[in-house]
This record gives C-alpha cells, sequence and structure tokens, in this order.
C-alpha cells in the first residue's frame, strides 16, 4: 500500500490504544522466547524449516512446534493476567499434589486446544464455562 494512500495505516506511539497493542506484542514476543528456550528440541528445527515441513518427537508422533509454542503463548498469559482465574487455580491444585510444572501445562492446553479446535468448526463462541468444567477434570 502506496504511503500517499488515504487508508494507510499510521500508528501513533502517544496514543494510548497504539501503546497498549505494542505491549501486547512485546509481551507475546517475550513469551514466546521464555517458551522457546524450555523446548531446545524445536529451535534448529524452526531456524532451518519452512512452514511445510513435518516435526516429529522422540516418540515418532508429528507436532507442529510453532503452534506449540504458541498454546504456551496463550496459557502463560493467561497465567500471567489471572484471565479466566480458574486457569492459575487449576495449575496451583496440580502441581501441588506433585505433578511437574511443564505437564500440567500440557494437560491444560489439551484441555484448550480441544475447545479451540471445537469452536472453530462449529463456528460457535469460545465456551468458557466448559472449559472451567473440563480443568476440574484433571
Amino acid at each position: 500500500m502506496d504511503k500517499d494512500d488515504k487508508t494507510f495505516d499510521q500508528s501513533d506511539p502517544s496514543d494510548e490504544s497504539d501503546e497498549s497493542i505494542l505491549d501486547e506484542i512485546r509481551l507475546d514476543d517475550e513469551l514466546y522466547g521464555q517458551q522457546l528456550d524450555l523446548h531446545p528440541e524445536y529451535q534448529e528445527f524452526l531456524a532451518t524449516s519452512g512452514a511445510d515441513d513435518a516435526y516429529f518427537d522422540e516418540a515418532g508422533e508429528e507436532v507442529n512446534p510453532r503452534l506449540h509454542l504458541m498454546t504456551h503463548v496463550i496459557l502463560e498469559k493467561q497465567l500471567l493476567l489471572n484471565d479466566p482465574p480458574f486457569v492459575r487455580e487449576t495449575v496451583q491444585r496440580l502441581e501441588v499434589r506433585g505433578n511437574d510444572p511443564h505437564d500440567v501445562r500440557h494437560a491444560i492446553m489439551g484441555v484448550l486446544v480441544g475447545l479451540m479446535w471445537e469452536t472453530m468448526t462449529k463456528q460457535t463462541d469460545f465456551d468458557a464455562a466448559k472449559y472451567k468444567q473440563e480443568l476440574k477434570r484433571l
């Protein structure tokens, strides 16, 4: 799009809404970097592969590293912002029982991804009440 075009978006850093968006992007980048550090098995693959390349974990299961890391980011944001609160409560409940923190997150991510899939395939709103109900079962 040409800069002379009147529809060209020129963000104003002094605008609070623009700054809020930039803060969220920075947070996402920081959380993504943290998750990438926690998943060294993905680092070389992500640096050298294309979007259509397949990655197989140690068990021979195909994994989408980008989706996996972004799901971690979504979960970590929920925990950081305590939104929804029942996610943090679930993590605390499961970790107090002696479960590995990373395994706890994977269990919650399994529920989250399942509900996101349901939302996309049925073209419905995300069901937060069902999310809470499913996390209580963990």
